[in-house]
């Protein structure tokens, strides 16, 4: 398994809410050691990562970058409801 960071122009992705700091993307190539040898050549994945939190391993940019928004969105909670 090979993992590279792919270099993006600041500001395409949105920074954690956690840490505040930019993601990176890194495209991930071959397989890991625990998973079945097979004889044709293994799609790429990718995710997006920061310094707290990071997607799972997804088959493209698109799917993860949307993940990534989906873990960066604040959830909002219910208004409280007078009695």
């Amino acid at each position: 398994m090979i993992e590279s960071a792919v270099h993006h122009a600041i500001g395409r992705f949105r920074k954690c809410r956690k840490c505040k700091a930019e993601p990176k993307h890194y495209q991930v190539r071959g397989r890991r050691s625990g998973e079945p040898v097979r004889f044709e050549p293994c799609p790429g994945r990718h995710r997006i990562a920061c310094g707290c939190t990071h997607t799972a391993e997804l088959p493209t940019l698109e799917l993860a970058e949307s993940a990534w928004e989906q873990t960066q969105r604040r959830t909002k909670r219910p208004a409280a409801v007078a009695a």
